[in-house]
């Protein structure tokens, strides 16, 4: 434990300098928290909280909370990973109520990978409306569901930008609802992996109709990783893809019944920078009757130079398949290399070095 206090001691010295605190990971007891709390409301200046996996627990975001109104700069507030309740959060909510004037200027709530639940939800929309400047919030693996009154949440999100709610068995209902109050020329990163319900099937429906309509210029950051999604959806999403100018990355891995022509869809609208397609088998059989010469010849892409697919070791042939249409778009620039978990990389020279880096900032 002595460690830990230098290791605190000395985050807690530098924070006058960086305006910045990071206690993540600390695994710190009640008892080193309450001093901790006692010093940051002499901080005023404090930009930049991070607590994640300090293992707060409820009576822990008490303290946070009672802390708040003596750090009116605070733009960035990190609680992922400490065991938080709907409990803890409603001590968010009151001190919010209490004090108009705390968390002013926070841009950026991280409240993922606690188990909220649906009881949270009341408490949240208190939060989003109180706390105007919002732009970046995440709620992923928060035990989110679909058993639940959506139609009757309301939650303030028009500046959000960055919204992660993966992980969450929200259904097409839930996804809606976040959705359905956003505004959509404004999102940056949208991360809806594993929302999607098996009962229920795709939630491409319900991102259309978010994007109807609208120009979403500032997309750039689009997870639909097992979401259930098919072919078809897959056609219905191009038109999103069309639209969104400055689309980087796409997620569609882990969606097992997609094949070969969304293989085809996606290099055909060249839809952005990086396409994740991992956990797709079908995705690579029948390629030489989906990939003519005359398909591949017709191919103008200029934007898409990274694709991320499942093809197991020793498939030498729809390796080959693969690597004569990469070279027949890229020419020299083509590179194809392995990575783990059966990974297929098709890619080239000028993005290879930091493919992996950009791979796990997105994912």
């Amino acid at each position: 434990m002595l460690y830990e206090d230098k290791r605190v001691t000395s985050r807690l010295d530098d924070t006058q300098r960086t305006q910045r605190l990071s206690l993540k990971n600390l695994f710190l007891s009640y008892e080193h928290l309450v001093p901790i709390f006692r010093s940051l409301k002499l901080q005023n200046s404090l930009l930049d909280l991070n607590l994640a996996g300090v293992l707060l627990q409820d009576e822990g975001v008490k303290l946070v909370a009672s802390c708040l109104e003596n750090l009116p700069q605070l733009q960035s507030l990190d609680l992922s990973t400490n065991n938080i309740t709907s409990l803890g959060i409603s001590y968010l909510r009151d001190a919010v109520i209490r004090l108009d004037s705390i968390l002013k200027s926070l841009t950026c709530l991280k409240l993922g990978y606690n188990p909220l639940g649906n009881h949270s939800l009341d408490s949240l929309s208190v939060l989003t409306s109180r706390v105007m400047s919002l732009k970046a919030l995440s709620v992923q693996h928060c035990d989110f569901t679909n058993d639940h009154k959506w139609n009757q949440v309301f939650l303030c999100l028009d500046c959000v930008e960055i919204l992660e709610v993966a992980h969450n068995e929200l259904g097409r209902e839930g996804v809606k609802c976040f959705l359905g109050h956003m505004l959509p020329n404004k999102v940056k990163m949208l991360n809806l992996t594993n929302t999607a319900l098996k009962k229920e099937g795709s939630i491409t429906a319900e991102v259309c109709e978010f994007f109807k309509g609208s120009r979403p210029d500032n997309l750039t950051h689009l997870q639909l990783s097992g979401c259930y999604l098919k072919d078809v959806d897959i056609q219905r999403l191009t038109g999103v893809f069309g639209l969104a100018t400055q689309l980087e990355f796409v997620n569609l891995s882990n969606n097992p019944s997609l094949s070969v022509f969304t293989l085809r869809e996606i290099l055909q609208g060249d839809v952005a920078s990086m396409v994740e397609m991992t956990g797709c088998p079908n995705m690579t059989t029948h390629l030489e009757s989906v990939f003519t010469d005359d398909v591949v010849s017709k191919m103008n892409i200029k934007k898409l130079h990274t694709l991320a697919l499942t093809l197991e070791e020793g498939k030498i042939d729809i390796e080959r398949q693969l690597k004569a249409i990469w070279v027949e778009i890229w020419s020299v620039e083509s590179i194809l290399a392995r990575g783990p978990n059966g990974m297929l990389k098709l890619t080239v020279k000028s993005q290879y070095s930091d493919f992996w880096e950009k791979r796990n900032q997105y994912l």
